[in-house]
């Protein structure tokens, strides 16, 4: 199974429930735990310390680059730490519910806007227009 943990931080317990609702809603993850942290780290030449909320998404790996651009698209700060990590082993049923909350209802998802891209195309092609934009 290609099953991943994303992990990030965010500054406010609100950005962390937020974002983690949202990529849930997307069903690009399947679960997120969310814990309060403590950081410390250097920013612009500084020593900085923060309370942020930690978040670790569970996933399938071939949706890493989505997730990341989603979080990139939502996140409050300039670089937010997003990083992955693969599971190499763990229990069987809980890889395979990753999978089936994520990879399944996606995939099943982007058949249907497939489908009914093609058949939009085939009305228009049965009604003489063309598809390119062309007259």
């Amino acid at each position: 199974m290609n099953c991943i943990i994303v992990y990030s931080t965010f500054p406010s317990k609100e950005d962390a429930v937020n974002i983690s609702r949202t990529l849930l809603e997307e069903q690009l993850a399947a679960g997120a735990n969310i814990i309060q942290a403590e950081s410390m780290f250097r920013w612009q030449g500084k020593i900085e310390q923060r309370a942020e909320w930690a978040v670790f998404f569970q996933a399938e790996h071939r949706f890493f680059k989505r997730i990341e651009r989603r979080i990139k698209q939502l996140h409050p700060d300039t670089v937010p730490q997003i990083v992955m990590w693969r599971i190499r082993d763990g229990y069987t049923p809980f890889l395979q519910w990753i999978l089936d909350e994520t990879v399944r209802p996606v995939e099943k998802r982007e058949r249907k806007e497939k489908n009914r891209e093609y058949l939009k195309k085939k009305v228009e092609l049965s009604k003489g227009k063309k598809t390119d934009g062309s007259k």
